[in-house]
This record gives structure tokens, sequence and C-alpha cells, in this order.
């Protein structure tokens, strides 16, 4: 997705800036030019670092602000931008990542090495390369309701992140539509989804409503199907992902209890799980008899719950899921 990135900027700068002059600014951070205009005006770029300074020097706390978002986890402070390049490379070499995000190796090094600064503009950019981080970020140190413009250009990730806020379940139903079990599905009629999360058919139909206003999903031969499987960056409340972690405990630990698992077409939700293959479900027989503990007591533990935030819950990925949670654990 191709992002006007000196406009959101420039609508960024000015919403921080809020009620304070440019004049007064220029004086606060010691230029005797109007350097607050020709990085509003995008006359000069504005760099990482100078952007942290423009947010201290407008009360704004940037890195508490990001820091919960999981691709800054690395950042020990406001400036430390080169964690963010150090995160993206964990699962990508070089090459590959430069070639990602449009940036040549050699500045892509020079970035992860501190040997220079990047502009605000190409963090974006490297940002843009998942699904909604970029609004992700900037939701979390400006209100987007502030700017016309900003909610005009992140509107659709706006309505889709008030709605995972509202129903922590809207990541589920993604990944249910992602699953080969829902693929081949000939159709589906009002109520299915509800009666796998355990929600209304009312609450089915906004969160299908509002996921097909935004462009995430749309019908196809009878049934919702996603556009393209991607990974979208929720930007939630506190308290969102703790919720949507105990609704998967929960259901998923409830389903390991059952002893018998050709019986288990009985719940949507653990068949959706088990009908992959036999063969999986004699693997998973198998995890289970090896276990001495309370399967829920396991996948509650705060590790187990730190990798599964970062693993796409894909039913024919259950198994997998499982053996490195053990693994992990042991």
């Amino acid at each position: 997705m191709k992002l006007d990135t000196k406009l959101i900027i420039k609508e960024t700068l000015k919403v921080i800036r809020g009620s304070t002059s440019q004049e007064k600014l220029n004086h606060k951070m010691d230029f005797n030019f109007n350097q607050v205009y020709r990085w509003e005006s995008g006359t000069t770029k504005i760099s990482w670092q100078e952007f942290a300074s423009f947010c201290e020097y407008c009360d704004l706390d940037l890195f508490n602000n990001v820091k919960d978002l999981r691709f800054f986890s690395k950042m020990n402070n406001a400036n430390d931008i080169c964690a963010l390049f150090n995160y993206f490379q964990t699962n990508s070499s070089l090459d590959d990542l430069a070639t990602q995000m449009g940036f040549t190796r050699h500045k892509l090094s020079r970035w992860l090495k501190e040997d220079s600064n990047p502009y605000l503009e190409q963090v974006l950019q490297a940002l843009n390369i998942y699904p909604g981080l970029v609004y992700a970020f900037i939701s979390r140190i400006v209100d987007i309701e502030k700017s016309p413009t900003l909610y005009k250009l992140f509107e659709n990730e706006y309505k889709r992140n008030n709605l995972s806020n509202k129903y922590p379940v809207v990541s589920f139903f993604l990944n249910l539509m992602h699953s080969n079990y829902y693929k081949s599905l000939p159709s589906i009629e009002t109520g299915f989804f509800s009666k796998i999360f355990d929600i209304t058919v009312e609450e089915e139909s906004e969160i299908l409503k509002t996921l097909e206003e935004c462009k995430v999903i749309t019908v196809q031969n009878n049934k919702y199907m996603m556009k393209e499987y991607d990974i979208f960056i929720f930007s939630e409340e506190p308290g969102v992902k703790k919720k949507r972690r105990e609704f998967f405990f929960q259901n998923i630990s409830e389903s390991l209890r059952s002893q018998d698992f050709e019986n288990s077409k009985n719940n949507s939700f653990r068949y959706m799980i088990f009908s992959s293959t036999k063969e999986k479900n004699e693997r998973i027989k198998e995890v289970m008899s090896k276990a001495h503990n309370d399967i829920n007591a396991i996948l509650s533990e705060d590790t187990a719950g730190e990798l599964l935030e970062n693993v796409s819950i894909v039913a024919s990925e259950f198994v997998t899921i499982v053996d490195t949670t053990k693994n992990n654990l042991s």
C-alpha cells in the first residue's frame, strides 16, 4: 500500500505541536529561523532524532507511547530507532529486508550499526511493510480524530481497530477465514461465527459488516472471504490483548479436555481445530499423554502468552503451537 508519507508527517507534526505557535516552538528548540515550518511544509525532511526532540519539546512522551508496540519493544529510549530495524531483521536476511523495505543494503546496514540516522519518512516506509503498522504507530502518538486529513487517510484502519477494541474476537474471525477448514465449506449461514465464538448474531453481523466496509473481507460464493491474507496490526487499547488471550485459553483448553476427539464434532470450535486429519489428532493425543500439568495452566504462563501473541492462530497450525509451547516451557 502506497502512503503519502509527507502528508502524514505534516499533519502529525501539526497535531503534536497543538496550540503552540511555530515561532514559540522554534525558540524553545533554539532555532533562530523557522525550522518547524520547514519540517511541517516538507521543505526539509525531519530525521528520527529530530522528531524525538520535537515530541519532547511538545511534552509528548514518544518512547512510552510506542514501546508496547512489539516492533518497538526492543527500544531503550526514544532515540533508539536502530532497535526497530533489528527487530525486523530477526527473521529476515539483510538483503531480503532491504529489498522488502525499498532501501539499499548499505543504507540499512548503516542504520543497524547506528552510523547514520534515518529520516522519519524512511521509518514510516519501513513500517509500511506490514498493513496497519503505520496507523498503529501514528495513533499511539496523536489523536487521529484531531486531524480530518489523518482520519481520512486512516479511516479504514481507525474503524477496524475500534472494532477490535470492542470485540477482541475479531482477529479469530480473520484467522478462521484463512483456515483450510473454512475454505472447504461450500457456503455459510447467518450465525455461523456466533456459534463458534459464542457471541450474538447481532454482534456477528456488526463485525462482518464493519470488516467488509473496511475492505478487509468480501463476499465470494455465499461466504465471507479475506481479500488477501496478511498480518493486520491492531492498535488496541490496553487490556484487549489480555481479553483475547483469555478467550483463546478458555476455548482451547476446554477443547483439549475432550477425551474422545471423534465426539468433538458436536462442538463447532473443537471441530474447527481437530477435523483436519486423523494423523494430527493422533499427534495431539500423543502430546497430551506426555503432559503432566493442566494444559490451561501451561498456556496461561506469561512466556507462553508472549509466544502465542506473535503466532497467527490458525487451526491447521495448532499442533505446532502446542509442541513449540511445550518445548519452550520445558
